[in-house]
């Protein structure tokens, strides 16, 4: 699950809805004002939902900051595979001095270096230069240079400051994000407390404007996507009409896992706080749009499923 989070809305209408439903209500409720002020509904409180309004409105949408993450991430990234070359060439030596099942090979510890996270990277890779430079007058016939062993320290050195400036990055962006959402709860709480009772005041008064103050949300119908994602690839199935409020039941049936996210463009690599869902053809896992970082306003509207593993993995998605 998704380390940094916001609060679940309220409703399952966009902003740009909410905002527009709630200038409409507060057209009816500022001429029923008259009728409706004994019930507590009276122009200072009509005028306090349009001053919520104009503070949601006012609140940035985040978009800059999660575009900078992402090129903050793709800048780790390059990194990341720059230091892994550099790993790469220095255990390609060391097989050739020792060979492969050899104990002072199997002392640098690294299986599968090419599917390292950066984070995974910037831990082992620090073994390798101490068992490297422990054996370094057994591998400089073979090519290793005391200079190779400094380069891969520098790399180490800048990865682990491109590691954690993303993460800051995303956590100003969810911050963002969770203050519009508090701000767009206390918008649409109000508009409604006060739309209930004008439906109540009227019901047996004045059908007609008893409709005026319905609020009816987006209603949502279950809609399943299933299918295979093969090794290191991406899958981005179809979610047209969920709303930030849509519940995901995610199952991985076969394989080991697949890692789950929404993002601004179809296959870009996922987050660090992406949800992962193991395999288990018995249990869903049961989370909502906006905990997997949909985000309609923002543009983050791409479902992404990235299977990690050396192994194709099935999935079974219901949106509800």
């Amino acid at each position: 699950m998704r380390n940094l989070k916001t609060s679940r809305l309220h409703f399952s209408c966009t902003y740009n809805e909410l905002v527009a439903k709630s200038i409409e209500k507060e057209a009816f409720l500022s001429r029923d004002h008259s009728d409706l002020a004994a019930r507590g509904v009276t122009p200072v409180r009509i005028a306090a939902l349009a001053t919520f309004r104009d503070t949601f409105i006012a609140i940035p949408t985040g978009h800059t900051e999660k575009q900078t993450a992402s090129a903050a991430f793709y800048t780790r990234d390059v990194k990341r595979l720059e230091l892994m070359v550099q790993v790469d060439e220095v255990l390609g030596i060391a097989q050739n001095t020792f060979g492969k099942s050899s104990p002072q090979y199997k002392g640098f510890n690294i299986k599968g270096l090419s599917h390292f996270n950066a984070d995974d990277l910037y831990k082992y890779s620090l073994n390798v230069v101490d068992k490297a430079t422990e054996n370094l007058t057994a591998m400089q016939p073979k090519g290793l240079t005391p200079a190779m062993l400094t380069n891969i320290t520098t790399l180490r050195d800048e990865l682990i400051i491109l590691i954690a400036a993303p993460l800051v990055l995303v956590s100003d962006s969810v911050q963002i994000t969770s203050t519009r959402t508090l701000a767009a709860n206390l918008l649409f709480d109000e508009m409604h407390n006060m739309c209930q009772t004008g439906v109540v005041y009227y019901k047996s008064r004045n059908k007609v404007k008893m409709v005026d103050y319905h609020l009816s949300d987006i209603t949502t119908t279950e809609v399943t996507r299933k299918g295979t994602v093969k090794t290191l690839s991406f899958k981005t199935p179809k979610t047209k009409d969920i709303v930030a409020t849509t519940v995901f039941k995610i199952k991985v049936k076969t394989g080991v896992s697949l890692v789950i996210y929404f993002s601004m463009i179809k296959g870009t690599p996922p987050p660090t706080d992406a949800l992962k869902v193991l395999m288990n053809p018995n249990i869903f896992t049961v989370v909502t749009a906006d905990s997997l970082g949909y985000n309609l306003n923002e543009g983050v509207i791409y479902l992404n499923i990235y299977n990690p593993n050396q192994a194709d993995s099935s999935f079974f998605i219901k949106m509800m």
